[in-house]
């Protein structure tokens, strides 16, 4: 199931049939492989013609309620 959805998802971002990674799927391939503690939303949907579309949310609102763990201390 993880092999077909990275072909999805280097499908659905194009560049990556180019040899080109972008953004969106490193982060999934980071996820996959335990780098990143982000947890990606998706949602698939079946479509008339027997095919289905996966839904991805931005990334950006996952990382944004992501804890920073490089908070400077000001006690020195």
């Amino acid at each position: 199931m993880l092999k077909h959805l990275i072909i999805i998802i280097l499908l659905l971002c194009g560049s990556g049939v180019r040899g080109q990674v972008t953004e969106p799927a490193m982060l999934w391939l980071k996820v996959i492989r335990g780098e990143r503690s982000y947890k990606f939303p998706t949602a698939v949907t079946a479509t008339p013609d027997g095919g289905f579309t996966v839904s991805i949310q931005s990334a950006s609102a996952t990382t944004s309620r992501h804890p920073h763990h490089h908070k400077r201390q000001s006690g020195w």
